[in-house]
């Protein structure tokens, strides 16, 4: 069965077996046989199997059902469509109104959530001059690789002008390699776990978030930095984009290389250096 059809049998079942129940719980928000899917594609399919296993043990008319899809539960191997996107699932917010229910597609949610930072850090207290609220955010990406849905568990802050979720999360990639009193902290759990983190985070920056930045366009969005294109005619032509950066003064400020080139820049570097090059000057920073 695919993740659709399973979804679908694990939804009517969820139906026959107590209606009432099932209306009071449905989102109206949601397609429940699109969220089953994704739980299902993302991992989650351990997540049914308390639920059939009730059904079974009610010695009900559902039961035979219920006992077909627990086997086929327990052995199923999650398979993804060429269409597949990376999604998010907000955990927990400790705002009730950020509060942002059911799978949402990550380019999406990046830009909700891009507004909703820019929104809460113009709110300022008119003393201190610093937000009047910040609000913490737990979420989950699922995002495809080699035909599996790996999972990203992050924390992010909103009203602090840090922009959307890929952006928060290059910057707290990049403060986790080069921050020194955050590196020695590591460096204390031993060598062997300090290189293993060190690679983990490596591979973060130069691999999965260029990839989910590829979701979400090509500008790296800020409230205080607005990228504008800047297109004449001749370059219109080739296809290509002139980009303007400018401050809220509308004053023209120095370009900013994209994330993309300054990756490129540092696998140039690390090529050069060899493979234990960040390990090394990572070690010598913090010393």
């Amino acid at each position: 069965m695919s993740a659709e059809e399973l979804a679908a049998a694990l939804d009517l079942l969820a139906q026959e077996f107590d209606y009432y129940n099932y209306q009071d719980y449905s989102d109206p928000t949601e397609d429940p046989i699109e969220t089953v899917a994704l739980e299902l594609r993302c991992g989650n399919a351990h997540k049914y199997i308390p639920f059939l296993k009730d059904v079974v043990e009610e010695e009900c008319e559902q039961s035979a059902q219920a006992k077909a899809l627990l086997e086929r539960i327990k052995s199923y191997e999650p398979e993804l469509p060429k269409e597949v996107v990376p999604v998010v699932r907000v955990n927990f917010c400790d705002a009730k109104e950020f509060q942002i229910s059911g799978y949402q597609k990550l380019s999406e949610l990046d830009q909700k959530i891009a507004t909703m930072d820019e929104e809460l850090s113009g709110r300022l207290d008119e003393k201190s001059g610093i937000p009047d609220k910040t609000v913490q955010m737990y979420l989950t990406i699922y995002y495809p690789d080699h035909n599996i849905m790996k999972q990203l568990k992050e924390k992010i802050t909103l009203g602090e002008g840090r922009g959307g979720i890929v952006r928060q999360l290059k910057e707290q990639n990049e403060m986790r390699l080069h921050d020194e009193s955050w590196l020695n902290y590591q460096k204390g759990k031993g060598e062997e776990a300090f290189h293993a983190y060190l690679m983990d985070l490596t591979d973060m920056q130069e691999h999965v978030l260029p990839y989910l930045q590829s979701f979400c366009g090509l500008e790296e969005r800020t409230p205080e930095i607005i990228l504008k294109s800047s297109v004449g005619p001749e370059i219109e032509k080739n296809d290509r984009k002139t980009l303007m950066i400018k401050n809220k003064t509308n004053q023209p400020i120095p370009n900013k290389k994209s994330i993309h080139e300054r990756l490129m820049i540092n696998k140039e570097k690390i090529s050069k250096q060899g493979k234990n090059s960040i390990i090394k000057s990572v070690e010598l920073a913090s010393k």
